[in-house]
C-alpha cells in the first residue's frame, strides 16, 4: 500500500500571510528631567570628525520633539568664551559659564572622538577583453587588422573601513552630570588596481570615509535622548473565511477602516481558527492606528486560539512596545493608553471584537 504526503508550496503559506508596514516613535533611551529642555551642543575635540557628529546630533535634535537646541554658532561662541583648556574635564563651571551664556538649560558635550582605518586586500584574475592591431600571418606589407581578444588579468582591491567611535555626555545647568553614553559607526569604500598601492589610493580618502561614519554616529547618538521614528512590518492573515479575505482587499487599498469591519464580523465566528486570525488581524489594525494597549489584548487572545509561534511572539513585542508608550509619553508630556483605559474601550460601542 503506498502512502501520499501533499506538500503544500511555501510561496502559498507566505502568500496567506501578507505583511503591513507602518511606521511609530519610539522613546529615547534616556529621559531627561523636566528642567532639561534647551541644549547647547558643543564639540569639545574640534576635529573634522568631531564636527561632522555634532552636526548631525544638532540636525536630529533640531526635529526632536521634547527638545531645543541652540544654533551652533551660539553655542560655539558660548563655548569660546568659557576658559578651556583641551585634555581637561569639562567641570561645572564651565557648563555652568555655557549654559549662562547660551542661555540654555543644559549642555550637550561630544567630548571623544576616536578613527580607526582598517584596509583588506583580495587579488583576484579578471577576464577582460582588448582590441589589436595584428597583420596577417606571412604578410608583413598587409595592413593590420584589428581583433578582439581575451586577456587574463591579475589585479588587486581594497576594501577600506573607517570606524568612528564618539563620547557625549550631558550635563544640567548647575553642572551635574546627567548621563554619559557612546556610539560607533563604520564607512567603507573599495578601491582597484594593478597593485597595492594603487588600490588602496583608489579606496577613497580616509578623511571624508571617517567623516561619513563620524556623522552616522551622531545620529545613531541622538537617539539616546530624543524619540525617533522606526519602521515596524507585521504579518496578519487573509486566507480561509470570507470576510477575512475581503478585509484584507481594503487593507492592501489602504481602507483599514473598512478592513476592521469586515474582521470584527470574522470575530464573531464560531470556528476558533477563524476567530483567532481575525483577532490578529484586529491586533494588527489597533497597533498600525496607535491604540498598542489594544492590540496587546486582541493579540494575547490570538495567541490562545492559534498554536503558532510568531503569533505569540507578537503578542510579546505588543507587551514592550506597550512599555515603552508608557516611557514615551513620559518624554513628550502626553500621556499613555494604559491598560486601564484598553480595559474600559472593550466595553466600549465600536470596540474592535468581543
Amino acid at each position: 500500500m503506498r502512502s501520499y504526503v501533499q506538500l503544500v508550496p511555501l510561496t502559498l503559506l507566505v502568500a496567506c500571510s501578507p505583511w503591513a508596514s507602518f511606521t511609530y516613535t519610539v522613546p529615547a533611551d534616556y529621559t531627561l528631567p523636566d528642567r532639561v529642555t534647551v541644549l547647547a551642543v558643543v564639540d569639545l575635540p574640534e576635529k573634522p570628525e568631531s564636527d561632522a557628529a555634532a552636526d548631525a546630533m544638532v540636525d536630529v535634535l533640531t526635529g526632536a520633539p521634547n527638545l531645543k537646541v541652540i544654533a551652533p554658532a551660539a553655542a560655539r561662541q558660548a563655548l569660546a568664551a568659557t576658559p578651556l583648556v583641551r585634555g581637561e574635564p569639562f567641570g561645572a563651571d564651565k557648563v555652568q559659564a555655557v549654559t549662562k551664556s547660551a542661555n540654555a538649560s543644559g549642555v550637550l558635550a561630544l567630548d571623544r572622538v576616536e578613527v580607526a582605518d582598517d584596509v583588506t586586500f583580495e587579488e583576484r584574475v579578471e577576464t577582460t577583453t582588448q582590441i589589436v592591431r595584428e597583420r596577417p600571418a606571412g604578410c608583413s606589407n598587409c595592413t593590420p587588422q584589428e581583433k578582439e581578444v581575451q586577456i587574463d588579468k591579475a589585479v588587486v582591491y581594497a576594501h577600506r573601513t573607517a570606524t568612528v567611535t564618539t563620547g557625549w555626555q550631558i550635563y544640567a545647568a548647575d553642572g551635574a552630570l546627567l548621563t554619559s553614553w557612546s556610539t560607533s559607526a563604520s564607512a567603507m569604500a573599495d578601491g582597484k588596481g594593478d597593485d597595492t598601492s594603487e588600490a588602496r589610493t583608489n579606496a577613497g580618502n580616509v578623511t571624508e570615509l571617517a567623516r561619513s561614519a563620524a556623522s552616522a554616529a551622531g545620529a545613531e547618538a541622538a537617539k539616546h535622548i530624543a524619540p525617533w521614528t522606526n519602521t515596524a512590518t507585521r504579518r496578519y492573515f487573509k486566507c480561509g473565511e470570507s470576510n477575512l479575505r475581503a478585509g484584507h482587499k481594503l487593507a492592501k487599498r489602504g481602507d483599514w477602516e473598512g478592513a476592521v469591519s469586515l474582521w470584527k464580523v470574522a470575530a464573531e465566528s464560531q470556528d476558533p481558527k477563524v476567530r483567532g486570525k481575525a483577532k490578529l488581524d484586529l491586533a494588527v489594525a489597533a497597533e498600525r492606528r496607535g491604540d498598542v494597549a489594544r492590540a496587546q489584548d486582541l493579540a494575547a487572545e490570538a495567541a490562545k486560539l492559534l498554536d503558532k509561534d510568531w503569533v505569540r511572539a507578537y503578542a510579546k513585542v505588543l507587551t514592550s512596545r506597550e512599555k515603552e508608550q508608557a516611557r514615551l509619553a513620559d518624554q513628550l508630556g502626553t500621556e499613555a493608553q494604559g491598560p486601564k483605559k484598553a480595559k474600559k474601550a472593550k466595553k466600549a460601542k465600536g470596540s474592535d471584537a468581543k
